[in-house]
């Protein structure tokens, strides 16, 4: 539910908004899937910032202890944003 005004209260279900989404290793032949789920963007999205954080902890320089200590960090942050925990 969004928060505001009481009469501009609008429930996630009565947006009708459709999004596509193509297989990730499509042939030209594939056909997209169109789906009306803000859940499923959300869940989406989030895999993709924990990738993000993942990559950026991999690239850092794990034999020093600042770099330790940033890679621990996109980790953490990688783990929150799966377990839907991004915002805390």
């Amino acid at each position: 539910m969004l928060h505001g005004r009481p009469d501009l209260t609008l429930h996630l279900c009565q947006i009708n908004l459709e999004i596509a989404y193509a297989h990730a290793f499509s042939t030209p032949s594939s056909i997209p899937v169109a789906l009306r789920s803000l859940a499923f963007e959300r869940a989406a999205v989030l895999f993709n910032l924990a990738a993000l954080y993942s990559q950026l902890a991999i690239a850092e320089d794990r034999s020093s202890q600042d770099g330790l200590k940033r890679a621990s960090t996109y980790y953490q942050v990688s783990f929150r944003a799966v377990s839907g925990r991004f915002n805390r």
